[in-house]
């Protein structure tokens, strides 16, 4: 199932007010009449994510506390741009965190600093100043980060395979200790039958290291 992406922009935040340089959205599961005010509290979250956002660090958090979604943030101090997706409550954090990479190593090549240094705020509701083309392929592609990164699916595909290995093991080791209990409790077992048993495991044990 597909994960939703909302929002996804590059913003000029070493002075305040923050302010976009470069941004793309998808609004598709809105009407036509509610997208603009849509896209303005977009605008507001990613401004206030990229005024507040630490230095040099991925962050992320709930959008609001009566709205569902999440709002990822990546702060670039050295270039003074802040990287920003607003995504479902699903999307997958390491996807996002990816993507926000992505993004800021295309704008870093496409745009030296000496481009947007003294740039200002743009009046609202004009667009973005700087293009950033990759913004409209990855807005769509990371809508199934699954497909849009391999890598991606498959660390999480290994995730998965660990965390099932992991309940096989402690669920195997908690049969263990039950069927230790059963035997060192049982009165239908003979003292030879318990010996035999405690032979056995050990026996079993050796193989499994070799």
């Amino acid at each position: 199932m597909k994960k939703k992406l909302f929002y996804l922009g590059i913003l000029k935040n070493d002075t305040k007010p923050a302010f976009e340089l470069s941004r793309e959205d998808d609004l598709s599961d809105w009407g036509v009449f509610s997208r603009p005010t849509v896209r303005e509290f977009a605008i507001l979250f990613a401004t206030e994510a990229a005024e507040t956002a630490k230095p040099n660090v991925m962050e992320w958090d709930k959008l609001a506390k009566h709205i569902d979604g999440l709002i990822y943030s990546y702060n670039l101090t050295k270039e003074g741009i802040c990287a920003i997706a607003i995504t479902d409550l699903d999307y997958p954090k390491d996807a996002a965190s990816a993507l926000l990479n992505r993004v800021c190593k295309d704008f870093i090549n496409k745009h030296p600093i000496s481009a947007y240094k003294d740039l200002q705020p743009p009046l609202k509701k004009s667009a973005p100043p700087l293009v950033l083309p990759e913004l409209k392929e990855y807005i769509v592609k990371f809508q199934d980060p699954d497909e849009a990164d391999p890598l991606i699916k498959i660390q999480r595909e290994v995730e998965e395979t660990k965390r099932v290995l992991q309940r096989t093991i402690e669920s195997s080791l908690e049969r263990d200790e039950k069927l230790d209990n059963l035997v060192a409790k049982s009165n239908v077992l003979s003292a030879q039958s318990k010996v035999f048993y405690t032979q056995a495991k050990k026996q079993n044990s050796c193989c499994v290291v070799m």
